[in-house]
């Protein structure tokens, strides 16, 4: 998953309960890096976090909202360089009542999350969809942050540029479309997106359909791994389970190959259509 696909998850998991906004930045933040036999450097750093969540507050004395701050990470190198910098996450924690990373599932251990900080999984349900689940929760703290005033002024700046631009007054050249052709733009998209997906998954099957034809003649196709001959290892009404090579002898120049790539993975035919390999 890339960090475009986790913010659409995060959205669509949380919109309808919670105000969330994307990449929402600290007040100037000033941090002080000691040197041996030096007056210490203070340097001044804004800090972003990638998704704030923003509700009324259900549990009590906590104030009038409840803000989650959700750091978003694709990679295991990128958490763990941010772990190892606490002072990255710092201002976030004090502001908001709880902070989680949000990652693609089973990419990083329970126990390697921060205290103080929870632990977002997302995974793919269907095309266009994911679940959201919590692997470690957020807690919140003994004593609730109080809500600063820079913040209460960033968001309102934020409701002051968004409506500005609905109603066409901020001289962009686009905002004098209105909500509603704004909103039909939108679902014409994802209906183009839904013609695509559709036409490309035809494809898929078209294409596995010829070469599960074609391989069964007794030519074989070339293995996308070693470029020897593969063939269905099983045919069922036509379509084929899996792959195999067409001589055994060839498996053993093949494993090195495919295992560079998956340890799971089956000789395939060379393909650009076929569907990305998953670990089974």
């Amino acid at each position: 998953m890339n960090a475009a696909q986790m913010r659409e998850a995060l959205w669509k998991h949380y919109a309808d309960r919670y105000a969330v906004l994307f990449e929402v930045s600290t007040n100037t933040y000033p941090e002080v890096t000691p040197v041996a036999g030096e007056p210490p450097i203070r340097t001044y750093h804004r800090r972003q976090i990638d998704v704030l969540a923003v509700s009324t507050a259900r549990r009590k004395g906590i104030g009038p909202l409840d803000l989650l701050a959700i750091e978003v990470k694709v990679s295991r190198g990128d958490f763990l360089a941010d772990v190892r910098n606490p002072a990255k996450q710092a201002p976030w924690r004090e502001v908001a009542h709880r902070h989680a990373y949000a990652t693609p599932a089973a990419m990083i251990r329970p126990e390697e999350v921060p205290a103080g900080s929870g632990l977002l999984e997302v995974a793919p349900s269907r095309p266009g969809y994911w679940d959201v689940n919590w692997k470690v929760r957020a807690r919140y703290g003994e004593t609730p942050p109080v809500l600063p005033g820079w913040l209460t002024l960033t968001l309102a700046y934020r409701m002051s540029r968004a409506e500005a631009k609905l109603r066409g007054l901020s001289g962009d050249a686009g905002d004098a479309e209105s909500a509603e052709d704004l909103r039909g733009a939108l679902v014409k998209a994802r209906a183009d997106l839904e013609t695509v997906r559709g036409k490309y998954l035809r494809a898929v099957d078209e294409a596995c359909e010829w070469k599960t034809a074609f391989a069964a003649t007794g030519g074989g196709i070339p293995c996308k791994y070693c470029g020897k001959p593969v063939v269905p290892r099983t045919l069922r009404g036509g379509s084929f389970s899996k792959w195999r090579h067409r001589d055994v002898k060839d498996n053993a120049a093949c494993e090195p190959a495919r295992l560079a790539v998956s340890r799971w993975a089956e000789p395939e035919p060379a393909d650009d259509l076929d569907p990305p390999l998953e670990a089974s």
